[in-house]
């Protein structure tokens, strides 16, 4: 009688444990889902490419909107560079 009691109790704990699993790992996956959403949210980049100097380099600027978790807002990230004509 009490060997039974106990191996009920045994799959009444893997049970427990199983949906503790699965309730964790669906809450992990709605993380996922809000953060892929809210990356997506932003702008796309863009690349604008300048015309040419009298020194003979352009300047083209890379502009990468990314979305900051910290301060909940997209950001605009932007990277400069020289390139000769």
């Amino acid at each position: 009688m009490a060997r039974k009691k106990a191996e009920r109790e045994r799959e009444i704990a893997k049970k427990e444990a199983a949906e503790e699993l699965k309730r964790q790992h669906e809450k992990l996956l709605k993380e996922e889902r809000r953060r892929r959403d809210l990356r997506s949210s932003c702008q796309n980049s863009k690349v604008r490419t300048y015309a040419c100097g009298k020194d003979g380099y352009r300047v083209i600027k890379y502009f990468n909107w990314d979305y900051d978790f910290e301060q909940e807002k997209c950001l605009k990230k932007v990277k400069r560079t020289t390139d000769k004509c």
